[in-house]
């Protein structure tokens, strides 16, 4: 029958609880470190929000503050 069918492949050995805590360990921090970059990035945009007088240039910074601060809350 196994010319037919072929052999089972053996299984691998399910992931220990260490293995799969240090995976959510380094997520976690990968998540971090994003919103970390991503709040540097929106306090720039803050201050160039401040400096710039109301016009397009304003208005991009705003929608670029925005994208921002939407990619932080799904993070």
């Amino acid at each position: 029958m196994n010319r037919f069918f072929g052999k089972a492949k053996p299984k691998a050995l399910p992931p220990s609880l260490t293995d799969c805590m240090g995976t959510a360990n380094s997520r976690a921090e990968s998540t971090d470190k994003k919103i970390s970059r991503l709040d540097a990035e929106l306090v720039k945009y803050k201050d160039q929000i401040k400096k710039t007088r109301e016009g397009p240039a304003k208005n991009t910074a705003k929608q670029r503050a925005l994208l921002y601060l939407y990619q932080r809350r799904l993070h």
